[in-house]
């Protein structure tokens, strides 16, 4: 039985993109090679794997039962060489990096002059390729980065943005359209487009915002280079829509560029593996990126140095997602460069100890949830870190519901089948505790208010703990909506109960605590922002400042939202008390409140 890597990643993409046409994309295939190593693999494991009889692609039996152990080994695989890669590079100081051609210009080009002076002894292989192919070497670990469109929110790799692009018209000097400031969408119905190509990336969201204004993309003329659609437009072949990064206009060619509104707008990204650090060399490079895209320059050192933000769970979590998109805005506010470092261990607090022993001098600052600050009182924490005594309250940053999970395997749809499932296991169901706080008490609250038995697992971060549920070794976790709401849309878990005392936007069907006669079980669950002790005055007030702006920024709320979660808008000294008042109402004997009613409840 012959059987390739290459015809295992193709089986994956179909299956995780439901379409040919789609895999094909994703991975920079053409749709029949597609479908010719799918068939090869059917052959040489004599089974079907997917079925074609409709336009969605289907699993088999066979093929549902194949993807989950071949999702692991391959990420195992390409963890392995991954690391060997990159141990290669380190050695000799090399980085490897994908850009998409029409980004590689001035921007890349800054950038590697930058470099060439900061750090002589730093070698940078850059490989152009289309924007598939780019990714594509991301994940293979071919590259360590790639600077890339963001055209679609990509769940297996790390999305980091450098900056917003903005679509201008390109129109000769004689059109019409050049005496405008500005050019409606609706206006373009009747004009000869010219655009990059499609697998330039950017073009999905363009293409949406000009047909919801009725404008055709097709037929329409494709180039790859935007100055071949200069050309074009000097030659009166009609009007192009091009990113403002490529401007300015060549004087030759006396072309003029026009705002449109609505404003077209494009990321761009840098994207990297999940679950795998850079090499040094490559984190330099990618911060130098970041500078000289923020507009930062290169010429002051100590205005180039970033704000590190510490991030005590893993990569890819609920926690890092909310961090990220906070130091995303947070970078803008502050017109600084804002670095992501995840620092894993003992449910969050290892990160907090980390960010104690900083240095108080405004450059890091870290995300503290409950189970640290809250829940720091005794037991294992008990001496770690004096949250009081040891860092500066900042403020809040989310307020998070959690929600009860159910594995597939159990045969509870619902609360009530759930406990009559419990009652017949004395000995207990496992439930799994994403972190040594907030998650282990919500566990026991549980289990005395719902009077069963619980076996709690500890995990440091959710993600694990997630995947155990999903393999059937735990039965039950507490965990943030947006890192449960894939197993419960992919119908591997069942959503029970949010503990809280309203539902979740992201799972407006699922009842919360109080519904159910839980009251007990409501929690005011979030993370804040801390800083070492003893920050200077002028930079507490500095840092206070910009994290206001930018929980208060619609920006940060839409996004927050679309994560199943809300600012947290407490100051630093709010923030402090109202974490004084929690260790206050989680001693243990608060926990049992609400047990008579539920009691009652379950009576009637």
């Amino acid at each position: 039985m012959h059987v390739s890597l290459r015809q295992l990643r193709v089986v994956l993409a179909v299956a995780e993109h439901g379409s040919f046409s789609e895999a094909a994309q994703a991975i920079g295939l053409s749709q029949s090679a597609v479908s010719q190593g799918v068939k090869a693999l059917e052959e040489s494991l004599g089974t079907q794997l997917v079925e074609r009889s409709t336009r969605r692609v289907r699993l088999t039996q066979a093929g549902e039962a194949l993807m989950v152990p071949l999702k692991d080994a391959l990420d195992r695989l390409e963890s392995v060489l991954v690391e060997a890669r990159s141990a290669g590079a380190i050695q000799q100081k090399v980085v490897q990096v994908a850009c998409t051609p029409h980004l590689s210009g001035r921007l890349l080009s800054q950038c590697l002059a930058d470099a060439a002076r900061q750090y002589p002894d730093l070698q940078i292989q850059l490989r152009e390729q289309p924007q598939p192919s780019a990714v594509e070497s991301v994940r293979r670990g071919i590259v360590e980065f790639a600077l890339a469109v963001g055209d679609e929110r990509l769940t297996d790799l790390i999305q980091t943005r450098v900056l917003r692009d903005q679509f201008m018209l390109i129109c000769r000097h004689d059109h019409p359209f050049a005496r405008r400031k500005m050019v409606q969408l609706t206006q373009l119905r009747f004009e000869r487009l010219i655009l990059l190509a499609t697998a330039l990336g950017g073009r999905s969201g363009l293409n949406s915002l000009l047909r919801g204004h009725g404008v055709a993309v097709e037929p329409a003329q494709e180039v790859t280079l935007a100055a071949t659609a200069m050309e074009m437009v000097a030659e009166g072949l009609g009007v192009a829509i091009l990113p403002a990064s490529r401007l300015p206009l060549p004087k030759q060619l006396r072309l003029k560029a026009v705002e449109l509104d609505p404003s077209p707008m494009r990321d761009i990204v840098l994207t990297q593996r999940k679950g795998s650090s850079l090499s040094e060399a490559a984190q330099k490079l990618h911060e130098l990126i970041i500078r000289r895209a923020s507009g930062s320059g290169a010429d002051n050192p100590e205005r180039e140095r970033p704000l590190t933000v510490l991030i005590p769970f893993p990569e890819g979590g609920p926690v890092d997602r909310y961090g990220r998109t906070f130091g995303e805005v947070l970078s803008r506010h502050l017109r600084q460069v804002v670095v992501i470092k995840n620092t894993v261990g003992l449910g969050g607090a290892q990160g907090v100890h980390e960010l104690t022993r900083s240095e108080a001098d405004g450059y890091t600052i870290g995300i503290a949830g409950s189970g640290t600050t809250v829940f720091t009182e005794g037991g294992e924490m008990q001496g770690f870190v004096d949250i009081f005594k040891d860092l500066t309250f900042l403020g809040g940053l989310v307020r998070v519901p959690s929600v009860l999970v159910a594995g597939k395997h159990l045969p509870a749809a619902n609360l009530r089948e759930l406990l009559a499932h419990a009652r017949l296991h004395p000995r207990g169901l496992r439930i799994a505790a994403a972190g040594h706080g907030s998650s282990r008490t919500l566990a026991e609250r549980f289990q005395e208010l719902a009077r069963i038995s619980l076996q709690i697992e500890l995990y440091d971060g959710l993600a694990p703990a997630v995947k155990d549920l999903m393999r059937g070794k735990v039965d039950l976790v507490f965990g943030e909506p947006v890192g449960v709401l894939p197993v419960i849309q992919n119908q591997k878990g069942c959503a029970i109960v949010v503990a809280g005392s309203e539902r979740c936007p992201l799972l407006p069907t699922v009842p919360c605590a109080n519904e159910l006669g839980l009251q007990g079980l409501a929690t005011d669950h979030g993370y804040g922002l801390m800083a070492p002790a003893s920050l200077p005055a002028h930079v507490l007030t500095h840092l206070s400042g910009a994290i206001t702006d930018t929980l208060r920024s619609a920006e940060i709320a839409d996004r927050f939202e679309q994560l199943g979660v809300k600012p947290d808008l407490q100051s630093g000294p709010f923030y402090a008390e109202f974490i004084r008042s929690e260790q206050k109402n989680g001693e243990p004997s608060t926990l049992l409140e609400g047990v008579e009613g539920f009691a009652f409840f379950l009576l009637v």
